[in-house]
């Protein structure tokens, strides 16, 4: 099993657990008195075909990221364009930092599928692009500043 395989064994089978058990987190409408919100702009980029959907699930703390989707401040789902891309937009967040995992989930059935051995069959990508290593990434590799202004990220979708 090579490095890149190793990488992401970890973080698909948490994917598979939390993504087929979690119901998506409600939307939330901040308030006039919640301070300054900003809106994130992910890009998912590298999906290798149109059928199915992305996922992404963002999270503001260490707690979770990236195998307990429960925990994700956001979760959203969002069709693949013409060019193999995902635009997923996050509005009305707080200012501050977070990190991002998507997937693509190919066949459409909600949960992130995993070979024989626990590989994922499906793209996995995480903010800021983190290169592959033995386990899944850690938030102090994904985590981003999301300001006042808002921001957009690129996440890159990888196969294995």
């Amino acid at each position: 099993m090579d490095v890149r395989n190793t990488v992401w064994a970890a973080l698909g089978a948490a994917w598979v657990a939390s993504c087929s058990a979690a119901a998506p987190a409600p939307a939330t409408t901040p308030r006039a008195d919640e301070g300054p919100q900003a809106e994130l702009r992910v890009v998912v980029q590298g999906v290798r075909s149109k059928q199915g959907t992305v996922r992404c699930a963002l999270f503001n703390a260490s707690d979770g990221f990236p195998k307990d989707r429960s925990k994700a401040v956001r979760r959203q789902t969002r069709p693949i364009d013409e060019g193999g891309t995902a635009e997923i937009n996050l509005p009305g967040l707080a200012p501050g930092t977070y990190a991002a995992v998507v997937f693509h989930d190919e066949n459409g059935n909600g949960k992130l599928d995993t070979n024989f051995f626990g590989m994922p069959v499906e793209g996995l990508g995480a903010s800021n692009n983190p290169p592959p290593r033995r386990g899944p990434p850690r938030f102090d590799e994904a985590r981003f500043t999301l300001p006042a202004a808002g921001t957009t990220l690129t996440v890159q979708v990888n196969y294995f």
